[in-house]
C-alpha cells in the first residue's frame, strides 16, 4: 500500500475540484475520520453530504461553494498494477484577511508626546500585507507581520504612532490586504482621560445614600477645582452639586436618594487650559411614585386616572371600590367599569427643573349613575420595594357630579415628595362660574349684616350701662350729706377723723339715710319713683315717661334713644352707620 500526499490551494466560496492521479477511482473519504464518502458512483446519503459534492464522470471528486467548515484532508483509493494507493488531498483556503475582533473599529488612549504602540491580529492566506491609510497628522511607524507558525494563517501585525500635538488626536485607517481581497481597521486615538469617577454606575435604592468618587491624576494644581452636574438621562441638565474636596479626589455624596436623583452624574476638572470630565450614572430604584391623580367626567361617565413612575416595574396593580377589589363589570352595582393601562407624556419635575417622561398610568372609567353607591376608591401600585395607594375621595366627587352641567372635570393630587398643593380644575359653561360669583357675593353680604347686627349692639349695651352708672352716681347724693359734704370743703379743719357721734346724731343719720333714694331700690320699671328722685336732687332735666321702657327693649330692637325727649331716632339715621357691600 502506497500513501502520497497532494497539496491544493482553494479560494473560498469557489468550487473545489480534487482528481484523483489514476484510474480506476474506487471511494473517497476522509483520511482524518474514516468516513466514505462516495459508494459505486454515488455520494453516500447517510453523510447529508450530497448537496455540496457530487462526482463528475471521470469519478472526480467536486465540493461546491467551498468554505472554512470544508477545509479537511480528502483521501481518494485506486491501484496501479494490482497495487492499492491512496492519494491525500491536503487543502488550504485562500480568502482575504480577516480582523479577529467582530468590529473593526478599535480606540486607544494615548498622550501627547509618547509613543503608542498598535497590535493587531488577522487571520489570512496568504499572509497580509498592511499599510497606513488615512490620518491625523501624527507620526507613523512602520508595520512589521509575524506569523505564528507555518501550519497557521494567523499574522500579528505591528507599528506606533507618535502624536506630537492634541491636534493629531482623532481617527486612523491601517489596509490590511493579500491576494483574495483587503479590508480596513479604523482606530481611534483619544486623549488619556486625567479624570476619572468610580463608581461608573451605581444603584441607590430610595432614603438610602450614595457616593461617587472623582480623582484626577498627572496634575500639576495642587489643589484643582472640580465641578459636579446632574444630566437627565436625555442629556438635559438638573441641576449644579458640591462635592467635598480631598487634594486630588472630590467625593459627591447623593443623601436620602429619591427618583428626582437619577440620570449621569459628570465630574470636570479644568486643568492646563483645559476641561476633563468623566461620568458616572446613577439608577434609583423604590416604591412607585404618583405624579398626578385625574378625574375627568362628561354627561354619562367618569374617569379616574394615577399617572406614575417605578423603578423597578410593578409586580401588580389593583384598583378597589369600597375596599372590594375592582373586577371590570363584576356586579349590578359596577356594570359597565372598564380599566385600562397606558403610556403617556407628562412633565416631571427633577429638582425644580420640569422634564416631559414617557410614563405609565391607569385608567378606571365607569358610568356617573354608580358614584353615589361608591365611598372609597384607591388603586393599588406594588412592586418589589415597597407600595403606594392613591386615594379619591368619592364623598367629593359625589358632591362635584350633582351638578350635571359640568362637562370636565380635572382633579389634580400631586406626589407626596414634592410636597405639593392639591389642586381641582373645574371646566364647565360661563353660566355656573357667574352663578357661583353671585353665590359667593351673598355669602358674603349675609355675614358683613351680622358682624355689624352683632358690634351693635354690643355699642348699645355699653352706652346703656355708662348711663345708668352716671345715674346712680348722681342720685347717691342727698340734701343732708350735700350740705355735710360742702361744710368739709368750707371747713376742713373741723373734720376730725377721730370724732364719735351721740345717739341723737345717728338717729338723725338713720331717719335721713332711710327717707333718702340713696338706699332705695329703684327699677326701670318705676318711672314714678325715678321722676321723684330727680325732683329731690334738683336736677334740672327731667327724664320722658316712656323713655326707660324702650330703653328696657333696645337689645332687642338695635335703637338709639333721645331720653330728654319723646322722639325716637333710628338706628341708621343717627348713627350714620353704613355697611358697603
Amino acid at each position: 500500500m502506497v500513501n502520497t500526499c497532494i497539496y491544493l490551494n482553494v479560494t473560498e466560496g469557489s468550487t473545489a475540484v480534487l482528481k484523483c492521479p489514476t484510474k480506476p477511482v474506487y471511494t473517497w473519504s476522509d483520511a482524518q475520520a474514516d468516513k466514505i464518502y462516495t459508494l459505486n458512483d454515488d455520494i453516500n446519503q447517510e453523510l447529508n453530504i450530497s448537496q455540496k459534492m457530487y462526482l463528475d464522470k471521470d469519478r472526480n471528486l467536486l465540493i461546491k461553494d467551498f468554505g472554512k467548515d470544508d477545509v479537511r484532508t480528502y483521501r481518494c483509493s485506486t491501484n496501479v498494477k494490482g497495487i492499492p494507493i491512496w492519494y491525500d488531498f491536503n487543502i488550504r483556503l485562500k480568502f482575504k484577511p480577516i480582523f479577529y475582533k467582530n468590529d473593526r473599529n478599535i480606540t486607544l488612549i494615548s498622550v501627547v508626546g509618547n509613543v503608542t504602540n498598535i497590535s493587531l491580529d488577522v487571520n489570512s492566506y496568504p499572509a497580509p500585507t498592511v499599510s497606513w491609510g488615512t490620518g491625523n497628522g501624527g507620526t507613523l511607524g512602520n508595520w512589521k507581520v509575524s506569523t505564528w507558525s507555518n501550519d497557521t494563517s494567523i499574522h500579528r501585525l505591528i507599528s506606533s504612532v507618535l502624536l506630537t500635538a492634541r491636534d493629531h488626536f482623532g481617527l486612523y485607517r491601517a489596509v490590511i490586504r493579500n491576494s483574495e481581497g483587503s479590508i480596513d481597521i479604523c482606530i481611534r486615538f483619544v486623549e488619556e482621560n486625567m479624570v476619572n469617577v468610580q463608581p461608573k454606575s451605581i444603584v441607590c435604592t430610595t432614603t438610602q445614600t450614595v457616593k461617587l468618587r472623582c480623582k484626577v491624576k498627572n496634575v500639576e494644581d495642587p489643589l484643582p477645582k472640580f465641578i459636579w452636574n446632574q444630566y437627565f438621562i436625555n442629556g438635559v441638565h438638573i441641576r449644579r452639586l458640591h462635592g467635598e474636596g480631598h487634594y486630588h479626589v472630590s467625593v459627591l455624596s447623593i443623601a436620602y436618594c429619591s427618583y428626582q436623583d437619577l440620570g449621569n452624574y459628570s465630574c470636570t476638572v479644568a486643568c492646563n487650559g483645559r476641561n476633563m470630565t468623566s461620568i458616572a450614572y446613577v439608577i434609583v430604584q423604590g416604591s412607585p411614585v404618583v405624579i398626578k391623580q385625574d378625574v375627568i367626567a362628561d354627561s354619562s361617565n367618569v374617569t379616574l386616572a394615577v399617572t406614575y413612575i417605578t423603578e423597578p416595574p410593578l409586580m401588580y396593580i389593583l384598583w378597589y371600590i369600597n375596599d372590594e377589589i375592582v373586577k371590570e363589570s363584576n356586579s349590578s352595582n359596577q356594570t359597565d367599569i372598564f380599566i385600562q393601562n397606558i403610556k403617556v407624556n407628562v412633565p416631571v419635575n427633577y429638582h425644580q427643573t420640569s422634564i416631559t417622561r414617557n410614563v405609565h398610568q391607569s385608567q378606571l372609567s365607569f358610568s356617573r349613575a354608580v358614584v353615589s353607591h361608591m365611598d372609597t376608591i384607591s388603586c393599588h401600585l406594588k412592586n418589589r420595594i415597597g407600595s403606594r395607594e392613591p386615594l379619591f375621595e368619592a364623598n367629593m366627587l359625589t358632591i362635584t357630579l350633582k351638578n350635571k352641567e359640568i362637562s370636565n372635570i380635572v382633579y389634580i393630587r400631586t406626589t407626596e415628595l414634592e410636597s405639593i398643593r392639591d389642586e381641582i380644575t373645574v371646566s364647565s359653561h360661563l353660566n355656573d362660574k357667574q352663578d357661583s360669583v353671585s353665590m359667593n357675593k351673598l355669602i358674603f353680604i349675609y355675614v358683613a349684616v351680622l358682624c355689624a347686627g352683632v358690634l351693635t349692639t354690643i355699642i348699645i349695651v355699653a352706652a346703656i350701662v355708662r348711663k345708668y352708672v352716671k345715674m346712680k352716681l348722681s342720685v347717691d347724693i342727698t340734701p343732708s350729706t350735700r350740705a355735710f359734704t360742702n361744710r368739709q370743703i368750707e371747713s376742713p379743719e373741723e373734720d376730725d377723723a377721730s370724732e364719735t357721734l351721740n345717739p341723737s346724731q345717728y338717729a338723725e343719720i338713720d331717719d335721713v339715710s332711710y327717707h333718702s333714694v340713696t338706699w332705695r331700690d329703684y327699677s326701670l320699671d318705676n318711672v314714678q319713683e325715678y321722676t321723684e328722685m330727680n325732683a329731690v336732687v334738683n336736677n334740672p332735666t327731667y327724664l320722658n315717661t316712656q323713655c326707660y321702657k324702650n330703653i328696657r327693649d333696645s337689645l332687642r330692637e338695635l335703637r338709639v334713644y333721645d331720653c330728654t325727649s319723646s322722639n325716637e331716632t333710628d338706628l341708621k339715621s343717627e348713627s350714620n352707620l353704613n355697611i358697603t357691600l
